[in-house]
Protein backbone atom coordinates (compact mmCIF):
# COMPACT_ATOMS: atom_id res chain seq x y z
CA UNK A 1 0.00 0.00 0.00
CA UNK A 2 1.12 3.46 -0.81
CA UNK A 3 2.27 5.44 2.03
CA UNK A 4 0.18 9.05 1.76
CA UNK A 5 2.55 12.15 2.42
CA UNK A 6 0.42 14.29 4.53
CA UNK A 7 1.27 18.06 3.55
CA UNK A 8 -0.22 21.31 5.17
CA UNK A 9 -1.91 24.14 3.47
CA UNK A 10 -2.82 27.28 4.87
CA UNK A 11 -5.56 29.65 2.81
CA UNK A 12 -5.45 33.74 3.31
CA UNK A 13 -8.82 34.83 2.24
CA UNK A 14 -12.30 35.74 3.65
CA UNK A 15 -14.59 33.34 3.61
CA UNK A 16 -16.35 32.05 0.47
CA UNK A 17 -18.24 29.08 -1.27
CA UNK A 18 -15.02 28.28 -3.29
CA UNK A 19 -12.51 28.75 -0.24
CA UNK A 20 -14.76 26.41 1.81
CA UNK A 21 -15.04 23.91 -1.22
CA UNK A 22 -11.13 23.61 -1.56
CA UNK A 23 -11.02 23.40 2.30
CA UNK A 24 -13.06 20.76 2.28
CA UNK A 25 -11.56 18.72 -0.58
CA UNK A 26 -7.79 19.04 0.63
CA UNK A 27 -9.25 17.93 4.54
CA UNK A 28 -10.52 15.04 2.68
CA UNK A 29 -7.05 14.20 0.73
CA UNK A 30 -5.96 14.16 4.41
CA UNK A 31 -4.11 17.57 4.10
CA UNK A 32 -3.67 19.90 7.61
CA UNK A 33 -4.91 22.63 6.82
CA UNK A 34 -5.61 26.21 8.37
CA UNK A 35 -7.69 29.11 7.52
CA UNK A 36 -6.93 32.97 8.18
CA UNK A 37 -9.02 35.65 6.93
CA UNK A 38 -6.81 38.74 7.80
CA UNK A 39 -3.84 39.35 6.11
CA UNK A 40 -1.52 40.08 9.69
CA UNK A 41 -2.61 36.64 11.08
CA UNK A 42 -1.78 34.76 8.08
CA UNK A 43 1.28 35.83 8.08
CA UNK A 44 1.84 35.07 11.71
CA UNK A 45 0.48 31.93 10.73
CA UNK A 46 3.40 31.19 8.31
CA UNK A 47 5.82 32.13 10.43
CA UNK A 48 5.11 29.70 13.25
CA UNK A 49 3.20 26.70 11.76
CA UNK A 50 5.23 26.50 8.45
CA UNK A 51 2.82 24.87 5.93
CA UNK A 52 3.96 23.34 2.92
CA UNK A 53 1.52 25.25 0.38
CA UNK A 54 0.11 28.88 0.92
CA UNK A 55 -2.79 30.04 -1.07
CA UNK A 56 -3.52 33.56 -0.94
CA UNK A 57 -6.73 34.99 -2.39
CA UNK A 58 -7.52 38.68 -3.80
CA UNK A 59 -10.21 39.49 -0.37
CA UNK A 60 -7.44 39.64 2.74
CA UNK A 61 -8.70 40.98 5.85
CA UNK A 62 -6.59 44.10 7.10
CA UNK A 63 -4.00 44.50 3.99
CA UNK A 64 -4.48 44.21 0.29
CA UNK A 65 -3.12 40.98 -1.74
CA UNK A 66 -0.53 42.77 -2.67
CA UNK A 67 1.13 43.44 0.25
CA UNK A 68 0.81 40.25 1.92
CA UNK A 69 2.19 38.37 -1.41
CA UNK A 70 5.19 41.00 -1.00
CA UNK A 71 5.81 39.67 2.64
CA UNK A 72 5.03 36.03 1.85
CA UNK A 73 7.71 36.17 -1.03
CA UNK A 74 10.52 38.57 0.07
CA UNK A 75 10.96 38.08 4.08
CA UNK A 76 8.87 34.97 4.80
CA UNK A 77 9.11 32.21 1.96
CA UNK A 78 11.82 29.23 1.97
CA UNK A 79 12.53 27.74 -0.86
CA UNK A 80 10.21 24.05 0.01
CA UNK A 81 6.96 26.58 0.57
CA UNK A 82 4.60 26.99 -2.55
CA UNK A 83 3.30 30.18 -2.77
CA UNK A 84 -0.57 31.11 -5.19
CA UNK A 85 -2.65 33.51 -5.37
CA UNK A 86 -6.20 32.87 -6.29
CA UNK A 87 -7.30 35.75 -8.83
CA UNK A 88 -10.50 36.22 -11.04
CA UNK A 89 -10.78 37.32 -14.59
CA UNK A 90 -11.19 41.59 -12.97
CA UNK A 91 -8.64 41.61 -10.73
CA UNK A 92 -6.16 39.71 -13.13
CA UNK A 93 -6.88 43.13 -15.67
CA UNK A 94 -5.96 45.18 -12.35
CA UNK A 95 -2.59 43.51 -12.74
CA UNK A 96 -1.87 43.44 -16.23
CA UNK A 97 -2.89 47.68 -16.18
CA UNK A 98 -0.35 47.78 -13.40
CA UNK A 99 2.29 44.80 -13.98
CA UNK A 100 5.14 46.28 -12.44
CA UNK A 101 4.32 46.72 -9.14
CA UNK A 102 3.40 43.33 -9.47
CA UNK A 103 6.31 41.85 -10.49
CA UNK A 104 7.89 39.19 -8.53
CA UNK A 105 5.18 38.36 -6.72
CA UNK A 106 2.69 37.05 -9.59
CA UNK A 107 4.78 33.60 -10.73
CA UNK A 108 2.17 31.37 -9.21
CA UNK A 109 -1.20 32.88 -9.87
CA UNK A 110 -4.15 30.54 -10.21
CA UNK A 111 -7.47 32.35 -12.19
CA UNK A 112 -10.64 31.61 -10.27
CA UNK A 113 -12.91 29.95 -11.17
CA UNK A 114 -10.40 26.56 -10.94
CA UNK A 115 -11.02 22.88 -10.87
CA UNK A 116 -10.22 22.32 -7.27
CA UNK A 117 -8.83 18.54 -7.83
CA UNK A 118 -6.44 20.48 -10.62
CA UNK A 119 -5.51 22.55 -8.14
CA UNK A 120 -4.57 20.16 -5.72
CA UNK A 121 -2.80 17.89 -7.82
CA UNK A 122 -0.74 20.86 -9.02
CA UNK A 123 0.13 21.45 -4.80
CA UNK A 124 0.85 17.59 -4.26
CA UNK A 125 3.33 17.68 -7.01
CA UNK A 126 4.42 21.11 -8.06
CA UNK A 127 8.04 20.34 -6.76
CA UNK A 128 8.30 17.39 -9.33
CA UNK A 129 9.33 18.23 -12.50
CA UNK A 130 7.18 15.94 -14.57
CA UNK A 131 4.16 16.73 -12.44
CA UNK A 132 4.68 20.37 -12.81
CA UNK A 133 4.82 20.56 -16.63
CA UNK A 134 1.69 18.33 -16.78
CA UNK A 135 -0.45 20.55 -14.43
CA UNK A 136 0.66 24.21 -15.57
CA UNK A 137 -2.22 24.66 -17.15
CA UNK A 138 -3.31 25.37 -13.52
CA UNK A 139 -1.14 28.63 -13.55
CA UNK A 140 -2.06 31.91 -15.35
CA UNK A 141 -0.20 33.27 -17.97
CA UNK A 142 -0.25 36.75 -18.83
CA UNK A 143 -0.90 37.56 -22.68
CA UNK A 144 2.52 38.30 -24.41
CA UNK A 145 1.17 41.40 -26.15
CA UNK A 146 0.24 43.06 -23.00
CA UNK A 147 4.01 44.04 -22.44
CA UNK A 148 4.93 46.75 -24.87
CA UNK A 149 8.08 47.56 -25.71
CA UNK A 150 8.32 50.92 -23.13
CA UNK A 151 7.41 48.86 -20.37
CA UNK A 152 10.07 46.17 -21.19
CA UNK A 153 12.66 49.15 -20.86
CA UNK A 154 10.85 50.48 -17.80
CA UNK A 155 11.45 47.20 -16.36
CA UNK A 156 15.03 47.18 -17.76
CA UNK A 157 15.91 50.27 -15.91
CA UNK A 158 13.55 49.51 -12.44
CA UNK A 159 16.52 46.23 -12.94
CA UNK A 160 19.55 48.46 -13.32
CA UNK A 161 18.59 50.84 -10.23
CA UNK A 162 17.90 48.11 -8.02
CA UNK A 163 21.01 46.69 -8.85
CA UNK A 164 22.64 49.93 -7.92
CA UNK A 165 21.11 50.32 -5.01
CA UNK A 166 22.30 46.88 -3.81
CA UNK A 167 25.92 47.77 -4.69
CA UNK A 168 25.71 50.95 -2.47
CA UNK A 169 24.26 48.78 0.57
CA UNK A 170 21.39 51.10 0.49
CA UNK A 171 17.98 50.16 2.14
CA UNK A 172 15.44 49.49 -0.30
CA UNK A 173 11.66 50.36 0.99
CA UNK A 174 8.40 50.05 -1.56
CA UNK A 175 7.56 52.52 -3.39
CA UNK A 176 5.10 55.46 -1.60
CA UNK A 177 2.35 54.71 -4.52
CA UNK A 178 2.41 50.74 -3.95
CA UNK A 179 0.72 51.22 0.08
CA UNK A 180 -2.34 53.26 0.14
CA UNK A 181 -3.81 54.36 3.46
CA UNK A 182 -6.20 51.27 4.36
CA UNK A 183 -1.99 49.32 4.06
CA UNK A 184 -0.38 52.20 5.98
CA UNK A 185 -3.43 51.85 9.24
CA UNK A 186 -3.41 48.38 9.04
CA UNK A 187 0.58 47.92 9.25
CA UNK A 188 -0.01 50.32 12.48
CA UNK A 189 -2.39 48.23 13.74
CA UNK A 190 -0.37 45.06 13.08
CA UNK A 191 3.04 46.74 14.95
CA UNK A 192 0.49 47.64 17.77
CA UNK A 193 -0.38 44.12 18.14
CA UNK A 194 3.23 43.10 18.15
CA UNK A 195 3.90 45.84 20.88
CA UNK A 196 1.30 44.89 23.01
CA UNK A 197 2.37 40.93 22.52
CA UNK A 198 6.15 42.02 23.00
CA UNK A 199 4.62 44.02 26.44
CA UNK A 200 2.74 41.22 27.35
CA UNK A 201 5.57 38.82 27.12
CA UNK A 202 8.21 41.00 28.93
CA UNK A 203 5.70 41.37 31.54
CA UNK A 204 5.51 37.60 32.35
CA UNK A 205 9.38 37.44 31.76
CA UNK A 206 9.31 39.71 34.91
CA UNK A 207 6.90 37.82 36.58
CA UNK A 208 8.47 34.51 35.79
CA UNK A 209 11.87 36.55 36.93
CA UNK A 210 10.53 37.06 40.51
CA UNK A 211 9.30 33.50 41.20
CA UNK A 212 12.54 32.14 40.04
CA UNK A 213 14.22 34.37 42.80
CA UNK A 214 11.51 33.73 45.37
CA UNK A 215 11.77 29.74 44.72
CA UNK A 216 15.85 30.08 44.74
CA UNK A 217 15.52 32.19 47.66
CA UNK A 218 13.50 29.13 49.29
CA UNK A 219 15.92 26.57 48.24
CA UNK A 220 19.05 28.29 49.77
CA UNK A 221 16.89 28.69 52.75
CA UNK A 222 15.67 25.00 52.57
CA UNK A 223 19.69 24.06 52.20
CA UNK A 224 20.75 25.77 55.58
CA UNK A 225 17.92 24.28 57.11
CA UNK A 226 18.67 20.95 56.20
CA UNK A 227 22.69 21.86 57.00
CA UNK A 228 21.29 22.42 60.44
CA UNK A 229 19.16 19.14 60.47
CA UNK A 230 22.34 17.35 59.47
CA UNK A 231 24.44 18.60 61.81
CA UNK A 232 21.90 18.15 64.42
CA UNK A 233 21.94 14.12 63.34
CA UNK A 234 25.45 14.18 63.88
CA UNK A 235 25.41 15.59 67.43
CA UNK A 236 22.57 13.32 68.63
CA UNK A 237 24.48 10.39 66.83
CA UNK A 238 27.53 11.11 68.67
CA UNK A 239 25.40 10.79 72.06
CA UNK A 240 23.86 8.09 71.48
CA UNK A 241 27.63 6.57 70.70
CA UNK A 242 28.46 8.07 74.30
CA UNK A 243 25.59 6.81 76.02
CA UNK A 244 26.06 2.91 74.31
CA UNK A 245 29.70 3.04 75.67
CA UNK A 246 28.49 4.66 78.93
CA UNK A 247 25.78 1.51 79.19
CA UNK A 248 28.82 -1.20 77.95
CA UNK A 249 30.97 0.02 81.14
CA UNK A 250 27.78 0.07 83.83
CA UNK A 251 26.95 -3.53 82.55
CA UNK A 252 31.00 -4.62 82.61
CA UNK A 253 30.64 -3.16 86.31
CA UNK A 254 27.33 -4.59 87.44
CA UNK A 255 28.82 -7.79 86.42
CA UNK A 256 32.20 -7.33 88.45
CA UNK A 257 30.04 -6.48 91.51
CA UNK A 258 27.99 -9.28 91.05
CA UNK A 259 30.58 -12.42 90.40
CA UNK A 260 32.34 -10.68 94.06
CA UNK A 261 29.45 -10.70 95.85
CA UNK A 262 28.53 -14.52 94.90
CA UNK A 263 32.35 -15.05 96.06
CA UNK A 264 31.91 -13.68 99.04
CA UNK A 265 28.59 -15.97 99.74
CA UNK A 266 30.89 -18.64 99.07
Amino acid sequence: MENLIEKKVLFIQKDSPFVAEYIQFFKNKKWEVEHCISGASGLEKIATWEPDVIIVGQEVSGFNPFIVLKNISSVILSASQLLLFLADEDFLKKIERDHEKWEGVTSHIVKVPVNVEKLYEFCRGWNDETSRLHLSDVLYTFPKTKITEGSMTQSKKVVLVKEEIKKEEVKKELPVSSIDSNDVKALRQYLALKEKELSELQADFGRTQEQLNFTSKKALEMESEYKKLAEQQETLHKICELLSRENEELRERYSKDANSREQEVL
